[in-house]
């Protein structure tokens, strides 16, 4: 269960840092937007294949389970990734609110036909400016959000956020 992980110390990187503030922060992003990103692909976009509420929640905490647990890289180049007892990076409540939106994008988002992708994308533009996360506000949410599905979200010791994997690949690509 993903508040297990998020605060076992042996497992979890929120509890590894011994705070119970990160697993909350995490259980209130999920209570704060998921509802109603699910009602909105509901009514507004258009799925390439037919999915329930119940699967769309469970990516989402599969995702994020998985992209938190130290032992999978929530901790990255910034830690040991070794789990027990490794200290939280200093970026994590950033690194929390990127992982939830790209999880939410990937989840949620992920099976929507192109035309509902951009629906989609628009939604979460102005849902995150209504609702604003105080960590990723400080990096570049806003342009992650112009292309959510053009981003891939990193922990190293520079910080926490998005990168563009698109210039990533056309980077590795041309040298």
């Amino acid at each position: 269960n993903l508040l297990e992980t998020l605060l076992d110390p042996a497992r979890g990187c929120l509890g590894a840092a011994g705070s119970g503030a990160g697993a909350g922060a995490v259980v209130g992003l999920v209570e704060t937007h998921l509802e109603p990103c699910v009602a909105f692909i509901r009514e507004a976009c258009r799925e390439k294949v037919p999915s329930n509420n119940h699967n769309l929640t469970r990516s989402l905490l599969n995702l994020l389970e998985t992209l938190l647990d130290p032992a999978r890289g929530c901790l990255g180049a910034a830690g040991s990734g070794a789990g027990a007892g490794a200290e939280a990076p200093p970026h994590v409540d950033r690194l929390i609110e990127y992982y939830f939106v790209w999880a939410l994008v990937w989840s949620v988002g992920g099976n929507l036909d192109d035309e509902s992708r951009a629906r989609f994308q628009e939604f979460l533009q102005d849902r995150f400016t209504a609702h604003p996360m105080p960590h990723a506000a400080d990096g570049n949410l806003a342009e992650f959000l112009t292309s959510a599905y053009d981003w891939a979200v990193t922990a190293d010791e520079g910080g926490a956020g998005p990168r563009s994997w698109r210039n990533s690949w056309n980077r590795a690509r041309d040298s």
